[in-house]
């Protein structure tokens, strides 16, 4: 198949430039609510890091968004603009659910240690570590976290960040896989699951 490329850019705001990680929900509102004013000339309203548990704890937003995603999504649908969200799918802290309850499903390396995808002080210390994505457990979680998000929270612009972690060398569930071909079939397992009305910027 061809892909098919965006006719015009897309425009829209994001917490991201100016908040970092520092943002909750009335926040969010009140910048929307300043979009609405000024009515700006834009597509897209966009949450970006600081709204989960936890990197890996996509659908468990922490103690600043009390509402949860979706009644945030619908109030940007109600000013006419498509919602969005930051999410990394490939990374995992260790103080994450998923970390805890399925460690069989995280990247390892030759001596069976997790392997370290990036440190990011803005987390807290220590690494952050990579899925396997050939893994079943990572493949279910993947769809779960992706189906909520773009069909039950309604946001059908995703911000994919640190998506390289898919292609670090490790221990996978799948010996026959190159790291090109995981990294392959999890963009298209993505892909498959969010539709193909579902804008994807890969950061």
């Amino acid at each position: 198949n061809v892909p098919t490329f965006p006719k015009k850019v897309p425009t829209g705001w994001c917490s991201w430039y100016y908040y970092y990680t520092k943002i909750d929900q009335k926040i969010i509102f009140e910048n929307l609510a300043k979009v609405r004013e000024l009515n700006l000339p834009i597509e897209f309203f966009q949450i970006d890091d600081g709204y989960q548990r936890e990197i890996g704890d996509w659908l468990y937003p922490n103690d600043k968004f009390p509402g949860g995603m979706r009644i945030i999504a619908d109030e940007i649908k109600r000013i006419g603009l498509k919602p969005g969200i930051w999410l990394a799918p490939f990374l995992v802290r260790k103080k994450s659910e998923f970390f805890q309850k399925f460690p069989e499903a995280i990247l390892k390396d030759e001596k069976g240690n997790p392997v370290p995808a990036i440190y990011q002080p803005l987390w807290g210390r220590g690494y952050t570590y990579a899925l396997d994505i050939t893994h079943p457990t990572s493949i279910a979680y993947l769809e779960k976290v992706f189906t909520t998000i773009v069909k039950e929270w309604g946001y059908p612009y995703l911000k994919l960040d640190f998506l390289y972690a898919g292609l670090l060398p490790g221990d996978t569930y799948k010996k026959n896989l190159s790291p090109q071909g995981r990294y392959m079939e999890a963009l298209s397992l993505i892909r498959k699951v969010v539709g193909k009305n579902t804008f994807l910027l890969g950061c």
